[in-house]
């Protein structure tokens, strides 16, 4: 483990919240159309995986105010990774 655990604690905080916000808001019925996607549950699951770890990273360098390592930005991954069964259930709800 590279990562302080005060921040893979906030990492995961955000995941928690986040997805939260998504469950109560849920998606536009339009996002199929705009981003030309069939599978709209696929599409919201990559947009808020990378979303997840955006803004982990950029938490990172506010945070230690330096680039992530190697390790440690596949840490954050994981850290993110951790919630892929509530991530794909919700999102999987979208799919037509």
């Amino acid at each position: 483990m590279v990562l302080a655990e005060e921040f893979k604690k906030q990492t995961i905080e955000l995941v928690e919240k986040t997805l939260k916000l998504y469950k109560n808001a849920g998606a536009s019925p339009r996002i199929g159309d705009v981003w030309e996607c069939k599978n709209t549950g696929d599409f919201l699951c990559g947009f808020f995986v990378g979303e997840m770890i955006g803004s982990a990273l950029s938490a990172f360098q506010i945070f230690h105010k330096r680039e992530p390592t190697s390790d440690e930005h596949i840490e954050i991954v994981e850290v993110v990774e951790k919630f892929n069964d509530e991530i794909m259930e919700f999102f999987s709800k979208f799919n037509s």
